[in-house]
């Protein structure tokens, strides 16, 4: 199912909602070297931001990744 549009999709899903909720700010993780999903983040608004090492470990595990953000309006 790559490259079909899903994922973007879900992406506009999940931002309408958080619109909906006054979210002001929605974050995420992306694996390094992940080339494709980080694209797809940023086409879709979310920017680097810089993470704490290990505050999110108990999430989402020890995988080596990076946050994203993105700022809802």
């Amino acid at each position: 199912f790559r490259r079909q549009w899903i994922a973007s999709m879900l992406l506009d899903r999940a931002h309408d909602f958080a619109v909906k909720k006054e979210v002001r700010e929605c974050f995420l993780h992306v694996d390094y070297g992940n080339d494709a999903a980080e694209r797809l983040y940023r086409e879709n608004g979310y920017s680097f931001e810089e993470d704490e090492e290990g505050k999110w470990t108990y999430i989402a595990g020890t995988r080596p990744r990076q946050l994203m953000k993105k700022r809802i309006k």
